[in-house]
């Protein structure tokens, strides 16, 4: 069975969400010394609570494994003289390993034959070894925020009190931050034994629970959830067990019991949004529904204590809900007497930022921006760019309200309330509280056309403005959340089906804030464009594609976003058939031949072998129904039409000599090799066509109907292969793949 190791940290009150990060390096940072070391270990485990951090491992040896290691020199030439003796390099090779030189003998190697010794590693007791890998180990682990106290030199999350370093039943011995490891655990503060001892980890499970502690947050998750369900269910409702919040509730916790409260039923007229925030966010309740869905005047809380009575605990909960949402129903009656539209000119007393101004001048600028999509994405809807900007104009004046004021969490939530109450129409108000999604990856998106683009307009300011104003996220922080604004972006455009190129809403955003930029317009639309592109970078390998495909199509284009994705996708298909690399090899010699040679044009493609003429006849059959494909968008049929061209491409290679001694059987292999090659150069394109909207299911959630075409900047004709190269044997040929297919512009 081997050795085991205990490790246990206890500390006043950890945050909660600082927990499973700090088990999660604990764990990793310990294996990665026993692999540094040698030492095998059989299986790890960590466990966590507010007081506590702990490490499990078993199966380990009580000795460091022997390993036995050749290690070679200087050349043989170079270390033993003409007479076998070590010459002073020889010598010099033996004193660094501490060999004996009668030690040393020579060795082939594939470079020839070498001096080397044979060397004997391990062997040594492992505890001695722990002595000095534990508190490096403990000391390695970084929090969010971390602190020091007394006169120790030691930054941790909190004071320690207490270390369990236990090894095949014998003490760890080491200090840290002034606490000597023992094998003295302890149990729940005010409940549980001051003290216990702790040899193993069975004896220390049952310690812990004997005090009144569950140090298995596993454990702890699964009893507070059936719980949660048992009360609710006691009270005719369901509880919304929210994961954060369960989450949070499971590392607040040693010792978890949930009770149930309740509160006046008179606070449910109020926006069920409002007692749901106050409970959730502010006083870590799980709210409870009854079987209709509605609210019920119930919540559950999580309390850390086995006490038997404790009806104190909860009337006191409840008196502390019912003051929140006395304020809370005062400040929603107060915000309504005022107009949500007379607000926006109180955006001007906030500050968005130092150095972009107010709120009022953000909101002036993402209603330049979105009136600008709207126009582009639906022309001639004048009803919905009316609804557009009054939404933008709207959005943020819920900042001002006294209910945002006391509850951030609910901007957007209150303004979308506040505009339905007070008249505005209901896309507006939609819009008003739509605007801010997705709140975190992979949440909800926008449903309707105006809050996605009023959400894509607010979104591309701040990423913009920050990045104008020289405040760009680093690979170790962004305070501003503009990577999670610019996949929010890049996904509703995505889940819209817009086409509109990226570089056009750039150099709105970019001219709106003019007044603003600390750097040349141009440099900050680049620096824009490059930061959007790392991100669907990331979005693209997401959806299961291989660097090398994902390079390919962003190198052909990026800024239209759902176009993007299409191309991507039938490339993954085409890069999965069998015939992919050599069609691939076919059309790169083709391209290489006819590249740096005349083009005759209207030499006479007459008298044609019957090879030359299968090769032709089926580069013109292609070319046709290959270049409507591309204009219309039909990726994957335009793909599936090239395999056609593989094997009249290799029987033209493998019967006839292209650079032919005769001139005129020369140009006209090689005007039947530029045909060829103008597939992948956009020769012979019909007009640019439009974008359009993907075909979206009509329905209530829309504003307008599945399929509404749009017009766009018009698609320059170009080259899809701006850089041949076939990387690592497959699939970088498309690094030049569907250029003109994507606005280039900012690629």
């Amino acid at each position: 069975m081997g050795c085991e190791l205990l490790l246990e940290t206890g500390t006043e009150e950890i945050p909660a969400a600082f927990i499973p990060a700090a088990l999660e390096a604990l764990e990793r940072g310990f294996l990665a010394e026993m692999g540094r070391l040698g030492i095998p270990v059989g299986a790890t485990r960590t466990m966590g609570t507010p007081r506590r951090l702990v490490l499990h491992a078993s199966g380990m040896a009580s000795r460091r494994p022997v390993v036995r290691r050749t290690v070679t020199g200087p050349p043989k030439r170079v270390g033993i003289d003409d007479q076998g003796n070590l010459t002073r390099a020889g010598q010099g090779f033996a004193r660094s390993q501490k060999a004996d030189p009668a030690d040393v003998f020579v060795t082939e190697t594939p470079k020839g034959l070498y001096l080397a010794v044979e060397k004997q590693e391990g062997g040594e007791p492992v505890l001695p070894l722990l002595e000095g890998v534990l508190p490096g180990l403990l000391r390695s682990l970084h929090f969010r925020k971390s602190m020091r106290w007394g006169d120790k030199d030691l930054r941790f999350v909190r004071p320690i009190h207490w270390i369990v370093a236990v090894f095949d039943g014998e003490v760890v011995p080491f200090e840290l931050g002034g606490v000597a490891a023992g094998n003295a655990s302890r149990g729940l503060r005010f409940y549980g034994p001051r003290t216990f001892l702790a040899t193993d980890l069975e004896t220390y499970l049952a310690a812990c629970r004997a005090g009144r502690v569950e140090p298995d947050p596993a454990i702890r998750r699964k009893r507070i959830a059936a719980e949660l369900t048992q009360q609710a269910a006691q009270v005719g409702g369901v509880a919304d067990v929210d994961p954060a919040l369960l989450e949070e509730a499971v590392f607040l916790t040693e010792c978890p019991r949930v009770i149930t409260g309740r509160f006046d039923p008179g606070f449910l007229d109020l926006p069920p949004e409002v007692p749901v925030t106050v409970m959730k966010h502010h006083q870590k309740y799980f709210p409870v529904y009854g079987p209709d869905g509605a609210l019920l005047p119930h919540f559950l809380a999580v309390l850390n204590t086995p006490a038997a009575d404790v009806g104190r605990i909860v009337h006191g909960n409840e008196r502390v809900l019912r003051a929140r949402l006395v304020d809370a129903r005062f400040f929603c009656e107060e915000d309504l007497k005022t107009p949500l539209a007379g607000r926006v000119d109180g955006l001007a007393g906030v500050t968005f930022h130092a150095r972009l101004g107010t709120s009022l001048e953000k909101v002036e600028r993402m209603t330049r921006l979105a009136e600008t999509l709207a126009t582009r994405l639906f022309p001639g809807d004048t009803a919905l760019l009316e609804k557009t900007t009054r939404a933008a104009r709207l959005a943020k004046a819920d900042l001002v309200t006294s209910m945002v004021g006391e509850f951030p969490e609910l901007q957007g939530v209150m303004g979308r309330i506040y505009a339905a109450r007070q008249g505005e129409a209901p896309e507006v108000a939609r819009a008003i509280g739509e605007h801010y999604l997705p709140v975190q990856a992979g949440g909800p998106l926008p449903q309707s056309d105006i809050g996605a683009i009023v959400g894509i307009a607010d979104k591309l300011d701040s990423v913009a403005g920050f990045i104008a104003v020289g405040l760009t996220p680093t690979a170790a922080a962004d305070p501003f959340a503009l990577r999670r604004q610019t996949l929010g972006v890049l996904h509703t455009l995505l889940d819209r089906g817009w086409n509109i190129p990226m570089g056009d809403l750039v150099d709105v955003a970019v001219e709106l804030l003019a007044p603003r930029c600390r750097k040349p317009r141009e440099t900050v639309r680049e620096e824009v464009l490059t930061f959007i592109k790392t991100r669907f970078r990331g979005l693209l390998s997401s959806l299961g594609a291989t660097a090398d495909l994902v390079e390919a199509v962003l190198a052909a284009g990026y800024e239209r976003v759902p176009d993007t994705v299409a191309r991507l996708k039938a490339l993954r298909e085409l890069s999965s058939r069998g015939e992919f690399a050599s069609l691939m090899t076919a059309f790169k010699r083709a391209v290489n031949i006819s590249r740096d040679q005349p083009d005759a044009g209207a030499v006479a493609l007459e008298n044609l072998l019957p090879v030359e003429s299968a090769l032709l006849d089926a580069t013109e059959r292609v070319h046709t129904g290959f270049a409507e494909d591309i204009a219309a968008g039909n990726y994957d049929r335009a793909l599936s039409r090239l395999v056609e061209l593989k094997e009249p491409i290799d029987r033209f290679f493998d019967e006839v000599l292209v650079m032919d001694p005769d001139e005129t059987v020369r140009l006209r292999r090689l005007a039947i090799l530029h045909r060829v090659s103008a597939l992948f150069r956009g020769g012979g394109r019909p007009e640019p066509r439009i974008d359009r909207v993907v075909a979206r299911p009509a329905g209530p959630a829309r504003d307008t109907p599945a399929g509404r075409a749009v017009p766009g900047r018009s698609r320059r004709s170009g080259c899809w292969c701006r850089s041949w190269g076939m990387r690592k044997g497959a699939t970088a040929w498309g690094s030049r793949f569907f250029a003109d297919s994507s606005t280039a512009s900012g690629a």
